[in-house]
């Protein structure tokens, strides 16, 4: 579940993507993903649920990432998490 206004687009992304299952409770989450948005950069990272290390699997930065109807930071990571299936 992702709480902030730019957290809906992401999750609205991520949903309509199709690959990740949305979870509401953390215990239940394999990647937890961070969505910052702020009026000078966004941010969005990703975290393994069951280790709390606090070091970062994937991120990614930039100016108007998240943008309702538009979630360029989203779709970088959709890239990336699909390279990396296909390499397994």
């Amino acid at each position: 579940m992702l709480r902030s206004p730019s957290g809906g687009a992401v999750q609205d992304s991520i949903q309509k993507w199709g690959k990740l299952t949305l979870v509401y409770r953390p215990s239940d989450a394999d990647i937890i993903i961070l969505v910052t948005s702020r009026p000078s950069e966004d941010l969005m990272a990703v975290y393994d649920a069951h280790h709390s290390s606090g070091n970062f699997l994937w991120r990614v930065m930039g100016r108007d990432g998240l943008q309702s109807g538009e979630t360029p930071l989203v779709t970088q990571f959709e890239k990336g998490f699909e390279s990396v299936q296909e390499n397994k």
